[in-house]
């Protein structure tokens, strides 16, 4: 019995050492990360070159010899890639909200893009209901004012939707009013955030 109790007690104890390693270790990748993404950062410095490259050799692919010439043959392809995605769509509404969007940040460009996609499909399928939404209200009424009505009954409160979600909405060739809306639901997000972060 005394056997057994100690082995459970080393292995609890050695899986709590190794979940206080981990969580520096994700720390540290988060403040790596933030480094890489900022001006001259790494990612950065990496997604601005690769652009240029392409912009003088027009392809689908950079010729294996461009790349070798560069040296960045020597950075993992995928790496690469994300830091071309991060050069190309960085500053884009969408990435920009769902950065600050995320509590915890991320740790690499791979987790940032995937969110990114995530965030993306879900907006679109948002958006995808309350367009569905406003086609039953406007089957429904009578006359245009009962459609207009029943589309505002049915449709998207932008208040309650995450910032990510509401730049992939606006992008979808909302009218004037609905992104005055929509730009009034982001303030009231941030400033909503920010409060709670100081509370």
């Amino acid at each position: 019995m005394t056997t057994n109790t100690n082995t459970v007690t080393a292995t609890v104890t050695e899986g709590h050492e190794l979940a206080a390693l981990w969580a520096k270790r994700e720390a540290a990748d988060r403040r790596v990360f933030k480094r890489d993404i900022a001006d001259g950062g790494f990612d950065n410095r990496l997604g601005k070159l690769l652009v240029q490259l392409y912009a003088e050799n027009p392809g689908t692919y950079l010729d294996k010899a461009v790349v070798r010439a560069h040296k960045l043959d020597v950075i993992p392809g995928q790496r690469r890639s994300d830091a071309l995605w991060f050069a190309r769509e960085g500053e884009s509404e969408l990435v920009q909200g769902v950065l600050q969007a995320s509590k915890r940040g991320f740790t690499s460009l791979a987790a940032l893009k995937q969110a990114c996609d995530k965030a993306a499909k879900k907006a679109e399928k948002d958006a995808k209901v309350s367009s569905e939404g406003e086609g039953e209200g406007e089957g429904e009424g009578e006359g245009e004012g009962a459609s207009e009505g029943a589309s505002e009954d049915k449709g998207v409160n932008f208040a309650n939707l995450a910032p990510h979600e509401v730049v992939a909405l606006v992008t979808r060739n909302f009218s004037v009013e609905a992104q005055a809306e929509i730009a009034r639901a982001i303030a009231m997000n941030v400033k909503a955030k920010a409060a709670r972060k100081a509370a």
